[in-house]
Order: C-alpha cells, then structure tokens, then sequence
C-alpha cells in the first residue's frame, strides 16, 4: 500500500541531478500525499473501494517513477552522441501523470466512473496544466514552465514534429509499458476480476506489445529499446511459469485473437469487457 512513508523512501532511492529537480520531486510528493488523504476522506467508509483506489494511486505513482528511472538510462545513451537531458525534461517525468487524479469540475452532471474514464484519457491535458501550478516559484521560469507542460500533454501520441524532449518522453513511457509494468499490472483492479491465467498473461503481453509498437515508432535509440524489451520478455517468461501457463501459448493466442484485425464476435466480447471495467470503477468511487 502506498503513504507518505513509501513515497519518500521510494524518492530517497532515485538520483536527482540538481536542486530544481528535488523541489520538482518534493511537489510530486505532495500532490500524491494529499491524493492519498482525499482518498483516504472520501472512501472512509468503503473498505474494498479505498483499496481499489490506493492501489491504482500506487500504480500510478511507481510508473511515474520507473520512468524517471528510463529516462537516466537513455541519458547514458545519447551522451554517446553527444547530448545530455535537461532538468525541464526530468521534471516533466515527476508529473507526466498526475491528471489521473484531477478532481470533478463544478457542475459535473455525469457519474463518478464517467469522470475517472474522462480524466483517464484526458490525463496528460490535465497533467500539463496541473504542473504548472505545482512548479511555479520552484526553480523553473515561465518559458521552462511553458516547455514543461507541453512535453507533458504530448507524452501520450506520437506527433511527426515532436521536439527531442517529447520523444524522450514518449519512449521513456512506453518503455515502461513492455519492461517494468507487467508485474504490477497484476495488482490492478481489472486484471484482479480476470481469473483464468492464460487471459490474464494475454492482458499483460498485449499492453507490453503496445508499448514497444510505440517505443519503435519514435525511431530512435533501436538498440537500447531491443534490449528492454528482451527484459521485459524475460520478466513475463517468469510471471507466466509463476502461473502455470506456457509463454509461448499466451503469445500464441495474443497474435490469434488481439495482434489481427478482430472478428464480430470478438469485438462484442471487448465491447463487454470494457462496459464491465467502466461498470466496476463507477461502482468503486461512488
């Protein structure tokens, strides 16, 4: 479970390359702990959704982390060629997603699971415009502000004219998605309501496969990206043997029923699944 106690310790962990930094990451620290207490205020009476809601909170949180963690790797690499990361590029990683946890704007008239979808999808809108009131008056000036909050609501599609800071942005975060999100991918929510093991692994390969299709679209860094996705091979190889399933069967399926173009039956079967993840998050927060 995450509190203010892991958050710090999980900072403490991290290299910070200057001061404007730590300030970035002290901030973040504060925007989850009052996450974590409105949480906490809001589900005082509803045990499992407070739980639910915490672990999502903590999902969050690590992938914010871990792909701060990306971008020092992929630093060492394109000091190779010359170039060096900024602090506006390592703060924008602190808070690439904190719009997930934006709160309802008055007048909101939908339900409370239509908002987290809405917020879910609009995240990095949300996030750049978040940011730059968490970082004003901390080391960063109304231009770095500026480059921030754009490097932030870019980080989610890719776009042909991204500036370099984007794209380190974009790869660090897809990265993320097929080298060190699998095994918490278990501990979420909709993964929690699949029970046979083979669609759960199947869950877990289709995001990773996601997230290395979008890593490669950036073309850049091919190596560096072949090498975290043999790591994240191995990491499922593991979960996969630690559930009793076969890897190579959970492949197979993936690219027989998601990686071709989906059947009827097959859509209404996503159709349904989606309905019933929308359904649940809706009853979790009420």
């Amino acid at each position: 479970m995450i509190d203010r106690t892991y958050i710090q310790q999980r900072y403490d962990s991290m290299e910070v390359p200057s001061e404007r930094v730590m300030l970035a990451m002290q901030k973040s620290a504060a925007y989850f702990t009052a996450a974590i207490i409105s949480t906490g205020t809001s589900l005082a009476h509803y045990p499992q959704e407070f739980e639910n809601e915490m672990r999502f909170l903590k999902s969050t949180f690590d992938h914010q982390c871990r792909v701060y963690e990306n971008l020092q790797e992929i630093s060492t690499h394109i000091e190779q060629e010359g170039h060096v990361l900024d602090d506006i590029l390592f703060a924008a990683a602190m808070h690439h997603d904190i719009g997930r946890f934006r709160q309802k704007p008055i007048g909101w008239h939908g339900s409370d699971g239509e908002w987290r979808s809405e917020a879910n999808a609009n995240h990095p809108k949300y996030s750049a415009e978040l940011v730059g009131l968490l970082l004003a008056n901390n080391g960063f000036d109304t231009e770095e502000l500026s480059e921030i909050s754009s490097i932030i609501a870019k980080h989610s599609s890719y776009d042909s004219n991204a500036t370099p800071n984007q794209k380190y942005l974009m790869l660090a975060d897809a990265v993320d998605k097929f080298s060190g999100y699998a095994p918490q991918r278990l501990d979420t929510n909709r993964l929690g309501r699949i029970k046979n093991p083979l669609e759960r692994m199947v869950d877990i390969y289709e995001v990773m496969m996601y997230g290395f299709n979008k890593a490669r679209s950036l073309d850049i860094l091919v190596p560096y990206i072949d090498g975290k996705r043999k790591e994240g091979e191995n990491k499922f190889d593991e979960l996969c043997v630690s559930y009793d399933v076969d890897p190579k069967k959970a492949i197979k399926y993936f690219f027989e029923h998601y990686a071709r173009p989906p059947t009827l039956m097959q859509r209404l079967k996503r159709l349904t699944r989606n309905f019933k993840s929308q359904w649940f998050r809706s009853s979790a927060v009420k």
